[in-house]
Parts: structure tokens; sequence; C-alpha cells
């Protein structure tokens, strides 16, 4: 577990904070009181004005929180410099949906993308974010993808960590 020094660094030096740092400890740290009392989820405003509704409950949204909703900074601007409007994307893994709604908010009406999520509750949560921005570029799969056509051991429970066993 880290400590709180650690969590203040990483929230500091985080790119996506760069220019509004005190803000972002401030918002981490509204965060953490706000879930911890209420336990209720928290709207956040995400790529290409879109919304992103995360709950207290997910290792996720604390990243979500923390980093203006840009948890994988270069991973996320290297989708933001590559899709263009029509292009069709696939999100494989696609939990509460962050990269799902920034694939749909640069592709555009004319592009699509293809959601697969096979874990509860990350699906439900997804398809929530879907339905909140009425996205209807997206198209959201109730399944894990593979090379091969087999049954396969899901582990569940474990939040963004869900995976095949």
């Amino acid at each position: 577990m880290f400590g709180i020094a650690h969590f203040i660094r990483r929230i500091w030096r985080h790119p996506s904070n760069q220019g509004r740092r005190l803000r972002a400890l401030a918002r981490a740290a509204a965060w953490r009181v706000t879930s911890a009392v209420t336990g209720a989820p928290t709207e956040l405003k995400a790529m290409g004005g879109l919304r992103l509704k995360v709950y207290p409950d997910s290792g996720v949204a604390l990243g979500l929180v923390c980093y203006n909703a840009r948890p994988e900074y270069h991973e996320m601007g290297l989708v933001q410099h590559l899709l263009r409007p029509g292009d069709r994307f696939v999100d494989v893994g696609a939990n509460i949906g962050y990269y799902t709604l920034l694939a749909a908010s640069l592709v555009g009406p004319a592009g699509a993308v293809e959601a697969f999520e096979p874990g509860q509750p990350a699906l439900d949560r997804l398809r929530e974010n879907v339905a909140l921005n009425r996205l209807l570029n997206v198209r959201v799969h109730a399944l894990a993808l593979s090379d091969a056509a087999v049954t396969a051991r899901f582990l569940t429970g474990r939040d963004t960590t869900n995976r095949l066993a």
C-alpha cells in the first residue's frame, strides 16, 4: 500500500495535472472524503465534453478523479492522435468505458466503437456510461475476446483486475 506522500507525489507529477496541481489534490481529497461518507457515484467531465460516472468501490475511479479523467495520459494521447472522424475502434476489456468514451468522441457519429467487457459490475457501468452520453455509435458486447473459440473461466470480483483464469 502506498503512503500519503507517495499518493500526493503521483498526483503532483502526473502530466494531466500540469498547471492545475493544487486543484487536482483538492479534487482527490474531496473524492476520498465524499466517497467514504456517502458511498455515492460521482460524474466527471470526460474527454470530448462527455460525462463519466465513477463509483467509490472501483479502483479505476480514483485514477480518473486524480488525473483529470486521463489516468493513462500518454496512451490516451496516442488514441487521440490516431483516431479520426469516421474511424472504427475496438475496446477490448473496456471496463467502465473511459477509452470507449474517448474513442466515441473522436470518431463521431460517422464512426463506430465496439466495446467488449465480460465482467460485472464493469459491464453494467460501461453500459451506464454509454447510455448517460447517448452514444449511438457504440455497441457494447458482454464477452471476452480471444484468438481461439474456447470456453474459459473468468476471475471476477477484482474490479479492474478481472481476467481470464
